[in-house]
């Protein structure tokens, strides 16, 4: 019998840390486990009569945050258990562990497949992580309100892909060249509005996204995920009506480990989490109705003139 710290990863397996780790850095093992449930069918009916409707709600609650830390890729909080078995390599173990809840009472688990003990290389990548995450995650400052807009990786990432467009249109000749050319531009220039004039505002009421027809909101309290994954910057609602923001730039993660760089879509994520999780970070003011309504078709009408200029200047001769 041991006292020890466990976690769920974000694959939702169990780790398990020394009792005096509470930065959960250097991590034991790792095992898969399964709740024991020595409730028998009768009590099992008892509740499900007593609570009906009630008690299905906060298991609906419990598994929209599973969902949303497996979507973050964040592990679950860190909770006390007494360790039952030799954790050797390949053991069977068991858990007597603290509920998420405190006004739970703790319960048992069992391993489900061997134990896994982490090796010394994969702590070492561990700390290297969680250095860079503290890097890329600065506290915000409170102020009257706080600005992210497109920066060089999105700029970059749109020259990319004009530059992939182009080659292909002008590949091509006669009908085909002007029907793909046409149909491009009109795609292209919608989409690439975003990758260079994209902006997120954030004052006291929220976050304001800029579009080509609209502006759209959410409440601080609306929101439902925060998350740079590789390329990747997502931010979504609680709210059906809200549809999910995305903006994608290129990345090379060796690089920026290299050489120390944090990308802008990290700090952002990190700043607007920061705010979104502590309402003392927020900014105090509020936009105008000026910036509220500020849309981005003049971006995509320049877009659209850009790239069909050259297909228009210079036709083919003696077709």
């Amino acid at each position: 019998m041991l006292r020890v710290l466990v976690r769920e990863n974000a694959d939702v397996d169990t780790e398990v840390f020394a009792a005096d780790d509470v930065g959960a850095l250097r991590p034991l093992f790792v095992v898969s486990t399964m709740e024991l449930d020595d409730d028998d069918e009768e009590d099992e009916g008892e509740e499900d009569e007593g609570e009906g409707e009630e008690g299905e709600e906060p298991d609906e609650e419990e598994l929209r945050a599973l969902l949303d830390r497996l979507d973050d890729d964040a592990p679950g909080p860190l909770r006390e258990a007494v360790l039952y078995g030799v954790p050797y390599d390949g053991a069977e173990v068991v858990l007597l562990a603290a509920d998420e809840d405190a006004d739970e009472p703790p319960f048992v688990e069992c391993s489900t497949g061997p134990v896994r003990p982490v090796s010394e290389g994969a702590v070492r990548r561990a700390l290297a992580k969680e250095k860079r995450a503290v890097v890329a995650h600065p506290v915000p400052k409170p102020g009257a309100v706080r600005r992210w807009r497109a920066g060089w990786p999105d700029r970059l990432t749109a020259t990319a892909v004009v530059l992939w467009a182009g080659q292909n249109v002008w590949g091509e000749t006669g009908v085909w060249r002007w029907s793909f050319g046409a149909a491009l531009a009109l795609c292209g220039a919608w989409l690439l509005t975003y990758w260079v004039g994209w902006r997120i505002t954030a004052d006291s009421t929220g976050l304001w996204f800029n579009g080509v027809r609209r502006t759209r909101h959410v409440a601080w309290d609306h929101i439902r995920i925060v998350r740079c994954k590789g390329g990747e910057l997502r931010i979504d609602s609680r709210r059906a009506t809200f549809a999910e923001w995305k903006a994608f730039s290129l990345r090379w993660r060796w690089l920026e480990r290299r050489l120390g760089f944090v990308h802008p879509h990290e700090r952002l994520a990190a700043e607007i989490t920061a705010m979104w999780k502590d309402p003392a970070f927020r900014p105090a003011g509020e936009i105008d109705a000026r910036e509220r309504d500020r849309r981005l078709w003049p971006v995509t009408l320049a877009l659209l003139l850009a790239w069909t200029a050259p297909c228009t200047g210079c036709p083919e001769r003696g077709r």
